[in-house]
């Protein structure tokens, strides 16, 4: 469990493309200003995204903004994503099933 807890919540590339989409300022001022930070070496993601950094209020503003933002994007995406190989396919079969329509004709 440990080990689990100490391994990157973020890769490299969701770190720049988070720094980069910030320094432009798509999510506000403050946001801008921490990409600063973390771009100065001052402030680093990993402790932002784990809360360890005392950034705790604009942690939240950045989950409400980044809700607000990709909130048509997240309900769609269980229904438009394929499931994983070897998985079964978590999505409900049509309603009604074929069977029961069939059945009824």
């Amino acid at each position: 469990m440990t080990a689990e807890r100490q391994r990157p919540l973020l890769t490299e590339d969701e770190k720049k493309e988070l720094t980069e989409i910030a320094a432009r300022g798509d999510m506000g001022r403050d946001m801008q200003e921490f990409a600063r930070q973390v771009r100065d070496g001052r402030s680093d993601w990993e402790s932002f995204v784990r809360r360890t950094d005392g950034n705790a209020d604009l942690f939240r503003e950045f989950v409400r903004r980044s809700e607000e933002r990709f909130r048509d994007e997240v309900e769609e995406a269980p229904v438009n994503s394929e499931p994983a190989p070897g998985a079964e396919n978590p999505r409900p079969s049509p309603w009604p099933p074929e069977s029961f329509t069939r059945s009824r004709e």
